[in-house]
């Protein structure tokens, strides 16, 4: 070891810089500036401080020469009033090994050289396989607990379907920290998070598995299969009668419209125009129409899923059309009609209420007569107190009341 001292007499400070040469030295030899480690670049004025370096000669040893030099260069910044200037002097050292070409050989110490290890040996030369090593924590049992997806019961073919999964909560995310995602759709697998996946064809019996797999680092992998419904894209069709007559006595007659959703998601909504600016979101309704004409009437259909069809149909509306397959002719009103409904007629002591059905398959002239009927029967019995109560026979003419009936019996 050398020490060494640098003395500031000037009546500035001075800054410096030191750099060492030593050119007799081996190779894998050096100076050890463990002693300059801390050793401040600044002198104040007429001050001294102290320093030390030494030679390394390294293992085994490498000093082969037994006297030589070191070349300490010093370069000194001096302040005057207004500037710095530079001054650099050299010093050399020279120096004398007494044990000349002496190889010490470093003690042996056998340990863990791995610094993973629990029992790490900083000082040990040599590894003896000791090492021992932290035991790596137990994976959960329930890797895909807390694991969340989306897959919907039923879906259509040729309509895209949108498949999601979560798996940043699951247990199995928590311990190895990455995770990817894989679906399974009838042996076509795409990768991802959120996919969406078109069915071309309903499989056979109208289900099919999905699978979606999660693989974690590790390659441990588990999956979960859920079966769907794969039905017919959304279709449907419009149904129609015949020219009915109208209940309102100005327009000209009325036919009854029926929708039929089939495929797609149910529930369905329904948006009729029937090409006279009236419009109905009802799925089956009977439409009256004002004037004679052609009318071109459309019907759109939205499923759950928001898919929609739009379908049509052109009505025409003709004075020359008979009303309800001819049934309501003059010449054939009193002829049996098929499923005609009755109707009845009360009337109560104090005031008279009168409730009459009449079916839209009886002719106008028929429903007139029934109707005159009603109001004589009504008139006839304003003055008798006990309830009253008669049924049409389907001749349109009242039947007496029977002893043994009351109110509470239509």
């Amino acid at each position: 070891m050398i020490e060494c001292s640098l003395t500031n007499t000037n009546s500035v400070s001075i800054l410096f810089n030191l750099s060492f040469e030593n050119p007799s030295l081996s190779y894998g030899a050096g100076i050890d500036m463990t002693g300059l480690s801390y050793f401040p670049s600044e002198l104040s004025n007429n001050s001294r401080t102290e320093f030390t370096f030494s030679l390394d000669c390294g293992t085994p040893s490498n000093c082969e020469e037994t006297n030589g030099s070191i070349s300490i260069e010093v370069e000194i910044y001096s302040e005057d009033v207004t500037n710095w200037t530079s001054n650099t002097s050299q010093q050399i050292i020279e120096y004398t090994i007494e044990e000349n070409n002496t190889t010490i050989t470093p003690s042996l110490i056998k340990g863990c050289m791995d610094e993973n290890a629990e029992n790490f040996n900083p000082n040990a030369t040599e590894n003896d396989d000791s090492c021992i090593y932290p035991r790596p924590p137990e994976p959960p049992t329930c890797l895909l607990c807390n694991f969340t997806y989306n897959i919907p019961d039923l879906v259509s073919v040729n309509t895209p379907a949108t498949f999601s999964a979560n798996v940043t909560g699951t247990e199995g995310w928590i311990f190895y920290g990455n995770a990817n995602i894989s679906w399974g759709f009838d042996g076509t697998i795409i990768y991802g998070h959120d996919v969406v996946h078109t069915y071309t064809s309903i499989p056979s019996g109208g289900t099919t598995d999905v699978i979606v797999c999660v693989g974690f680092s590790d390659g441990v992998e588990r999956c979960q299969t859920t079966t769907i419904t794969v039905n017919q894209s959304l279709t449907g069709y419009i149904g129609q009668s015949s020219l009915l007559e109208p209940m309102i006595s100005d327009n000209v007659g009325g036919i009854h419209f029926d929708a039929t959703a089939l495929g797609g998601l149910a529930p369905y909504s329904y948006q009729w125009q029937f090409g006279d600016g009236n419009s109905s979101t009802n799925e089956s309704l009977v439409h009256e129409f004002a004037d004679w004409g052609v009318y071109d009437v459309t019907l759109a259909i939205t499923d759950a899923r928001g898919d929609n069809i739009s379908l049509d149909v052109q009505i025409e509306i003709s004075d020359s059309q008979s009303y309800g397959n001819g049934t309501n002719n003059d010449d054939n009103e009193d002829s049996e009609e098929v499923g005609l409904e009755p109707f009845a007629v009360a009337t109560t002591g104090g005031g008279t209420l009168a409730l009459i059905l009449l079916s839209r398959h009886n002719s106008r002239k028929k429903r007139d007569k029934i109707l005159e009927a009603a109001r004589l029967k009504i008139r006839d019995e304003k003055s008798v107190d006990a309830d009253m109560w008669w049924e049409d026979d389907g001749t349109g003419v009242p039947a007496d009341n029977p002893s043994n009936q009351n109110e509470s019996e239509w």
